[in-house]
């Protein structure tokens, strides 16, 4: 800033000078009109050497002053240059406290932002750039964390060290955990706090309409409480014995996206074909359907090959009850080789150049309902529903550790992460599930086993 105005008083100073500059030149040509009259009106040879000297005197002068005012002008456009560099150096460059708050700020509200719109149901994916994560492994959580995670693969344990992830990256495995993940986006997402259990109103109910000051009218009977636990869901990483010579970018990039992968994989199994409290794990939607006696008839329907039709296939859609607003939308989730086997031909036509084109236009025939793929739906199965009507309750807090597994695989450390989730319908008859080409839809699926809390079978006894 002193720099500045010391140019701009130096400027002002030359202007001064230079417009001395130009009123001498005025003067300079008045006085050559002069001597021109003179020169007109000498009458002998003394007056004209009195007029040749007076001439002599003033081209000098010209040429004095001229070069005094190209002097200037070159030092008024240095000094004007020099003051634009200062200028822009100075909207352009900050102080590093200035830098490390705004791009702290900068930070907390992508995080944010990337934590409101996965609340939503979105498939915004918070994705930092390259410069914005090597600042973010900079941070002296995240910087331990990821230290942490190198010593544990040193010595192949955690004793002693703080396995717990920090809270911008859970942030990021929650974000990840929603792109990889198909249900993640489409269900009712609650986040819950604590590790108890928690009542959750899953559902709005009707309000009454009352004289002005009339009493107001219980409706707590009518409310939709769904109660729901934490049950614990463990993801697991490799981490290769090499990883001491990674960047902490490189490193913190793979247990985000691994872990995020690997949880979203049991989320959406768990949502259609969860077994519910007994097994410890969320009520999954086609689970729920089956033990109803009246919705495993009318919401669980095999179309033979003949009927595979889809105006057959709609007309089931018809049974989706979607509440009292009517406000959730219908999505139709499938394995994409059943959209590429079946659906996808039936729609397919030429144009007038012989080429084919689909009238789905990426949604369903004649619907507009979104269609999402999901490799855990078996082929020839077609599900669709209100998805918001399945609340899933997602508990704060998730955790890293050292498996017990990693002695047994070679220059491999294995990581386990843990979440609590559980889940249910709010309304089971939101949901349909169709077999097509005569397959009878699957109404459970085989989870991998949890044999660390498995109870030792008892030995058969008798004498050999």
């Amino acid at each position: 800033m002193l720099k500045q105005l010391k140019l701009k008083k130096e400027i002002e100073l030359k202007k001064r000078e230079r417009e001395a500059i130009l009123a001498k030149e005025k003067e300079l040509e008045t006085r050559e009109a002069d001597l021109e009259k003179s020169l007109e009106e000498a009458e002998n040879q003394s007056d004209l050497d009195l007029v040749n000297e007076a001439a002599n005197e003033l081209e000098k002068e010209k040429q004095d002053n001229k070069e005094s005012k190209s002097k200037i002008e070159k030092e008024i456009e240095d000094l004007e240059k020099e003051l634009k560099d200062t200028e822009d150096k100075a909207e352009d460059v900050k102080t590093k406290d200035e830098e490390e708050k705004e791009e702290e700020k900068r930070d907390n509200k992508e995080f944010e932002r990337g934590t409101e719109n996965m609340r939503k149901g979105s498939k915004y994916v918070n994705k930092l750039t390259r410069e914005q994560r090597k600042e973010y492994v900079k941070r002296e959580n995240v910087k331990k964390f990821l230290d942490n995670v190198r010593i544990a693969v040193k010595q192949r344990s955690i004793t002693g060290l703080e396995m717990t992830i920090p809270e911008e990256m859970m942030e990021l495995i929650t974000d990840n955990i929603g792109n990889y993940s198909v249900f993640y986006n489409l269900v009712n997402l609650r986040p819950t706090g604590g590790k108890a259990r928690a009542n959750i109103i899953a559902e709005a109910v009707e309000a009454v309409w009352t004289e002005q000051k009339g009493m107001i009218n219980e409706i707590s009977e009518s409310l939709s409480q769904v109660e729901v636990d934490g049950y614990k869901v463990a993801g697991y990483v490799g981490v290769d014995n090499y990883v001491e010579e990674d960047s902490d970018v490189d490193l913190s990039v793979l247990i985000e996206d691994l872990l995020s992968e690997s949880i979203a994989i049991a989320i959406d199994k768990a949502v259609p074909y969860g077994k519910g409290k007994d097994s410890h794990m969320p009520t999954g939607y086609v689970t729920a359907l089956n033990a109803d006696d009246t919705l495993k008839v009318s919401n669980i329907k095999t179309l033979s090959q003949a009927n595979t039709k889809l105006e057959n296939i709609i007309a089931e859609f018809k049974n989706i009850e979607r509440g009292v607003s009517n406000r959730g939308k219908i999505t139709v989730v499938m394995n994409e080789k059943t959209w590429l086997g079946t659906i996808l031909p039936k729609t397919l036509a030429t144009n007038s150049a012989g080429a084919y084109v689909s009238a789905s236009q990426g949604v369903f025939p004649a619907t507009g309902y979104d269609v999402e793929f999901c490799n855990q739906i078996p082929e020839n199965e077609i599900h669709a529903g209100d998805f918001t009507k399945y609340l899933l309750a997602e508990r704060k807090g998730k955790k890293f550790s050292t498996s017990a597994e990693a002695e047994f695989v070679k220059d491999i450390t294995l990581f386990k992460a843990t979440a609590r989730y559980d889940g249910i319908p709010s309304r089971k008859g939101a949901f349909v599930v169709i077999g097509i080409n005569g397959t009878t839809p699957q109404v459970e699926a085989t989870f991998a086993p949890d044999t660390a809390n498995a109870e030792p079978e008892e030995e058969e006894g008798g004498e050999g």
